[in-house]
């Protein structure tokens, strides 16, 4: 006999830990489920390599013309959790950041490239920004506690969701921003749930965008490879040059009651040396490449 799935409280405010008060939280699944495309990433089965790089190449599908976003890559440059601190917790992780995104990849960039992160538990979700050469990012939503054919879950043109986005000026330079809470719950015995959450600037509330619930054991949430990043820029071409600036800011963890910002006694940086330069850097909860 199937389960009936676990009734789950609603959650109406949350604590925004930057302006120190509690933000209302707007239910707009639906809405971006109506404006999200369908992936054809169903075709990629391989998941990511855990100790060398991979590179996995665009591949279009002749008959249909449509693209397949690739799931793995290599880490242009980016942020590793350090395992005690990624598996510190029991029942609850999110990590809150902003992803520094762009008008388009710039540079030489002809394939796709992610700027991604795991909140640190295996069968979390990544909510990214996906460039596909030099076209207008996209939002996407990558759930790993789905099946190997609806891993990708949500994608909408950045572009169609102003009120996601807005303004911040880092080192001097002025960028496109939006904030996303990506966060993983176990809300009964071995019942776990992926929220993902996009800030809206208009409203000044938290737009709830994503679920998805599904059994899993906690010892299954702590894996060595699946949730070990946190903020990367993600590639799939051998080398890059002068792409535009790109990276995450203000980056922080929750683990069950407590949270910290992203910094070198928590987490380790990662780089491929593949042309993605370093240019910025607080912490390792702020950055941005070139």
């Amino acid at each position: 006999m199937k389960k009936k799935p676990v009734r789950l409280k609603k959650i109406t405010h949350i604590l925004d830990e930057q302006q120190n008060i509690y933000l209302p939280v707007i239910d707009r699944i639906g809405y971006f489920k109506k404006k999200s495309k369908k992936s054809s990433a169903i075709l990629f089965k391989k998941s990511r390599q855990t100790k060398r790089r991979v590179l996995r190449k665009y591949r279009g599908k002749k008959k249909t013309g449509k693209r397949i976003p690739p799931v793995p890559g290599g880490v242009g440059y980016g942020v590793y959790y350090k395992q005690n601190f990624q598996w510190s917790f029991s029942n609850f992780s999110c990590l809150d950041f902003g992803i520094l995104t762009p008008a388009a990849a710039g540079g030489n960039s002809t394939g796709f490239l992610y700027l991604t992160a795991t909140n640190g538990t295996a069968k979390g979700v990544e909510a990214l920004i996906s460039f596909f050469q030099q076209e207008s990012p996209q939002f996407k939503i990558f759930d790993w506690a789905k099946s190997e054919n609806n891993k990708w879950s949500l994608s909408i043109d950045c572009s169609t969701i102003p009120e996601n986005f807005s303004t911040k000026i880092i080192n001097g330079i002025n960028h496109s921003y939006c904030r996303v809470l990506n966060k993983t719950e176990m809300t009964a015995p071995n019942i776990w749930e992926n929220k993902v959450c996009l800030f809206n600037f208009i409203g000044n509330n938290w737009d709830l965008i994503y679920n998805y619930q599904y059994q899993c054991t906690l010892t299954e949430q702590k894996n060595v490879f699946n949730g070990s990043w946190g903020p990367i820029v993600e590639t799939f071409q051998d080398f890059f040059s002068n792409i535009n600036p790109m990276g995450f800011c203000d980056s922080l963890l929750y683990n069950d009651n407590t949270n910290v910002l992203l910094k070198p006694s928590n987490t380790t940086i990662r780089d491929d040396n593949d042309g993605i330069d370093i240019v910025f850097k607080l912490a390792n909860h702020t950055f941005y490449v070139t």
